[in-house]
């Protein structure tokens, strides 16, 4: 383990189970339980004997691990260490679990932009950033300012990520929409 290849697939699929898993979890219990599985996995030598056994199907691998790890982590952990094993990929786990830690423990908040057509109240800013947080489950830092194209409405920026709620984006999805319609 260390190549670029295996970084790379690291990456992947430490960013594929946070999505998939932050349906469900907080990611800090996502990062807190792939910390508990790369601890376990580091101090059980065994573990990853199995994980390299020929003599056991992969059945058998699947109904040990569910016996080991079903009451101490998640389902959906539990799948993707399955998944991995299905893929001959059980080698990535401490560095999935690392890559995990690193980009999502280390920051407590996440910089956002929001953006509206005029001054908003702190009451309704608040519940612009409770509702993100709470649909994104991350923290926020919100930035404000004000942009006069968007006649109304609210764009809010996230890394590379627009959630645009604007007026001026309606107008344009009018507009697109009133394009290809077949005029008779």
């Amino acid at each position: 383990m260390g190549g670029v290849r295996d970084k790379i697939l690291a990456s992947r699929y430490a960013e594929a189970f946070v999505g998939y898993a932050s349906k469900t979890n907080s990611l800090q219990d996502i990062v807190a339980e792939l910390k508990g599985l790369k601890m376990l996995i580091r101090d059980n030598p065994d573990i990853q004997r199995l994980f390299k056994s020929r003599e056991l199907t992969y059945a058998e691998k699947c109904a040990f691990l569910d016996a080991v790890l079903g009451g101490a982590f998640s389902a959906e952990l539990v799948h993707m260490v399955k998944l991995l094993l299905r893929k001959n990929r059980t080698a990535i786990l401490i560095p999935v679990s690392d890559y995990a830690r690193v980009k999502y423990a280390s920051t407590q908040a996440v910089n956002a932009l929001l953006l509206s057509a005029y001054p908003l109240d702190s009451e309704v800013i608040n519940l612009i950033r409770e509702s993100l947080e709470k649909k994104l489950k991350l923290k926020l830092r919100l930035y404000l300012g004000i942009d006069g194209d968007l006649l109304a409405g609210v764009q809010v920026v996230i890394g590379n990520t627009v959630i645009d709620g604007s007026v001026r984006r309606r107008l344009n999805d009018l507009k697109e929409h009133l394009l290809t319609l077949k005029v008779n």
